[in-house]
């Protein structure tokens, strides 16, 4: 067949080619479509992530802001037992009565003077006040105690039987500042009692006040649901407190809805609660409609703290709601001494917008990044099938085109064909081969050529003789009428001749029989040769055909590799986004620990104002005489709580400078992070940039592979052939040797005339 009238893809190399880049086209789409799915599966999480994360900010303002409520419950609790707001009105009457001791009555007149002072400060639902002379008890609101001597035990004496009054009048009088606190378990009624003794200076008078614990506690209580219900956040926002009640709570207070202060919260329309986290880490529960109050509780009694989700109506500019339920999240935090539930809640449906803003911003940079792609794939696909081209058409479609046309030249009998040019790897093993196998051939059909000549000059001899048999049988007729005793003898001679001949026939007969079987024995054994080089051949496409899937799995490994080294990659980036969002964090929380300072500065100056006021005041009040020393008191006291502020002020500036300090060590540490991870990243796109390249150099040693494969068939196919031909000399030599046996038939057959005509001569010359 004309090799220049087969299609392209008759070549190899163009087959290959072909191949390869169908392969590449494949494996381009699928990875294409992995990446593809990759980036939606990140753009999945991306959007998973920033909802956690914008709700995890979220979550943590809110439950910062709570924490602010929380501490105002927390100090109005620790200020339960503050003698302060018993002490400050006890100390005006004190005043009072240090001024009437210095105006030198007469002591009837005197105690009556006193005692008014007393009762005209009054009595409250929560203070008693009391006045005594060191033995008894000269004025009390409690009319039931008036006259009581100090000391009776069944009177002033505590749960334990200690006389508390007399206690607490001797410590008041060697006191720096004339007062003592005392506290005692009440008899009978239960519960303790708070009070303070004041010392009159000079004399043996003290005023006193006490009040129950139990009344203190609901004083503070009450201050602080005040405080609280005047709070307001920025946006607007307020607190809530309800209780721990069960099985349904109650509203302690509402700041917009004070309708539900002391009521169960049963109205149907709380049950809306949809999911509930106890504690910051806890696992979030669905929950189905659940009463919200109720979910608030079962967070708070199992962490103390936690988050509810709910859905709830929003506020509208007239100062209705809508109809339409929004997403709410409130978080809870419990004051146990008190059982008080504190709460704050915000609307969380504009974080999906936030959201969605970010998932059009990441899905803009994929299809950004998926043209780039797409280009320099084009472009390095292209680079790849030039290369293709050029590899296989040099190492591989040219050798084997050459082994081809040396072949189909054997096939047509040109043995003296020649292979010359680039033989690269197992073509030149080929080459070599097939020039071994060729020789031994031109050898094999030489020596027959040879053996073929040599039988036709012996047939051509053998022809002659017998010409020259008949011309002497011819002349021995002749003779015998000339003469017969003279023929017979020259016949005699002729026949002896013609024996010897024969014989010598025979023999060179006998050897050409023999040369013919040597020369039949050789074509055997080059085709038995022949036979074992295919066999080799085929053994070679195998190995290379196994060598080839040995070298598919290699790159299937690479390729599983080069998928771990780029979800590895994927996992660094989050954990990069992740260290970015705490960088963030903690450059808000500086920022808000900064806004923190310059309250408390602000704070400060209010003290130092407040300071400098009550020192004025003190001033005025010494200018009026004894018409402003009650005033005075006053101003002392608060000139007392200015100090106060001041010193917590300073606490608390301490405690944020800590803060900032705090903050700004960790940012370095999450800088540092950042560094990690960025270097962590350049290392495993190193990696997967070299899994790429073994990737490649496995396909391109895959192909040569399955080239070798080709080749060695079609190798195979050529040695069938001239094994094909080596048969039939085989078949020319059986034919050579069979004409020598029937030659050598002959010239029995001739030798036995010749002895016939000896017998006939001898009869001729007998008779």
């Amino acid at each position: 067949m004309d090799r220049t009238r087969r299609g392209v893809l008759h070549s190899i190399g163009n087959r290959a080619t072909l191949v390869v880049i169908c392969i590449l086209f494949v494996m381009g789409g699928l990875g294409t479509g992995l990446s593809v799915l990759r980036l939606l599966e990140l753009s999945e999480h991306n959007v998973a992530d920033t909802y956690d994360l914008v709700l995890s900010r979220a979550k943590d303002a809110i439950r910062n802001q709570t924490h602010l409520p929380y501490q105002v419950v927390r100090r109005h609790a620790e200020m339960v037992r503050d003698p302060e707001p018993i002490e400050i009105p006890l100390r005006v009457v004190a005043g009072q009565v240090q001024a009437a001791l210095q105006e030198n009555l007469p002591p009837d007149e005197l105690r009556e003077h006193i005692l008014e002072l007393v009762a005209d400060a009054g009595h409250t639902a929560v203070y008693d006040i009391w006045a005594s002379d060191g033995t008894s008890m000269a004025f009390n609101t409690d009319a039931g105690l008036m006259g009581a001597a100090i000391d009776d035990p069944s009177l002033f004496a505590d749960a334990t039987g200690a006389l508390y009054l007399v206690q607490a009048m001797e410590s008041s009088r060697t006191a720096a500042n004339g007062a003592a606190v005392y506290e005692y378990a009440r008899k009978g009624e239960g519960g303790s009692a708070l009070g303070v003794v004041v010392h009159i200076p000079d004399s043996d008078w003290f005023v006193g006040s006490e009040a129950p614990i139990d009344a203190l506690i609901r004083i503070r209580q009450q201050q602080a649901l005040d405080e609280l219900k005047a709070m307001r956040l920025q946006d607007g926002n307020y607190f809530w407190v309800n209780d721990t009640s069960e099985p349904l709570p109650h509203m302690i207070m509402h700041p917009t809805s004070p309708s539900l202060d002391g009521k169960a919260l049963a109205n149907p329309k709380f049950d809306c609660a949809v999911k509930m986290q106890a504690g910051q880490d806890g696992e979030i529960v669905p929950l189905d409609n659940k009463n919200l109050f109720v979910a608030m509780v079962d967070v708070v009694k199992h962490a103390g703290e936690g988050f509810v989700w709910y859905q709830w109506t929003k506020p509208t500019e007239d100062g209705g709601v809508t109809k339409e339920l929004y997403p709410k999240l409130s978080y809870v935090i419990l004051y146990e001494p008190w059982g008080w539930v504190i709460g704050n809640g915000i609307y969380i449906d504009d974080i999906q917008g936030i959201v969605s803003e970010r998932q059009q911003v990441f899905e803009q940079h994929i299809r950004a990044m998926m043209l780039k792609i797409a280009v320099i794939s084009l472009v390095l696909l292209l680079f790849v099938v030039v290369g293709l081209l050029w590899y296989f058409r040099r190492l591989i479609t040219r050798p084997i085109g050459k082994l081809a046309a040396f072949s189909e030249d054997i096939t047509r009998g040109d043995l003296d064909a020649q292979l010359s040019g680039y033989f690269p790897g197992e073509t030149k093993d080929l080459k070599d081969s097939m020039e071994i196998m060729v020789g031994s051939l031109k050898q094999a059909v030489q020596d027959a050529e040879d053996k073929g000549r040599e039988a036709e000059a012996e047939a051509e001899r053998t022809r002659q003789a017998l010409d020259e048999a008949r011309e002497a049988g011819e002349r021995a007729m002749e003779a015998r009428k000339d003469g017969l005793r003279e023929a017979a003898g020259k016949l005699e001679d002729l026949v002896d001749t013609l024996r010897n001949a024969a014989d010598d026939l025979a023999s060179r007969v006998a050897d050409a029989t023999s040369v013919a079987e040597n020369q039949r024995e050789q074509v055997s054994e080059a085709a038995m040769s022949m036979g074992e080089m295919n066999t080799a051949v085929m053994d070679v496409a195998e190995n290379a055909s196994r060598a080839s899937k040995s070298a598919d799995a290699a790159r299937e490994k690479a390729g599983m590799g080069k998928t771990v080294v780029t979800e590895v990659v994927g996992s660094i980036h989050t954990v990069a986004d992740t260290t970015t969002a705490m960088q963030t964090s903690l450059k808000d929380l500086a920022e808000q620990a900064e806004a923190i300072g310059r309250v408390m500065t602000v704070i400060n100056d209010i003290a130092d104002q407040t300071n400098l006021l009550a020192l004025n005041a003190a001033i005025e009040a010494a200018r009026a005489g004894d018409a402003g020393r009650g005033f005075a008191v006053v101003a002392d006291e608060v000139r007392k709580l200015a100090e106060k502020t001041m010193q917590a002020t300073d606490e608390v500036g301490r405690a944020v400078s800590s803060i900032q300090s705090g903050v700004a060590g960790a940012g370095r540490h999450m800088d540092e992070s950042a560094d990690a991870v960025r270097q962590s990243s350049d290392l495993a796109g190193q990696a997967g940039s070299a899994l790429e390249d073994i990737v490649r150099m496995v396909d391109e040693a895959t192909d040569q592979v399955r080239a070798i494969a080709t080749a060695s068939e079609e190798q195979s196919a050529s040695s069938e052939t001239i094994s094909r031909t080596m048969g039939s000399v085989s078949e020319l030599s059986d034919a050579t040797a069979q004409n020598m046996d029937e030659a050598v038939e002959a010239i029995g057959k001739l030798t036995a005339l010749a002895a016939q005509l000896t017998e006939l001569m001898d009869s001729l010359r007998n008779g």
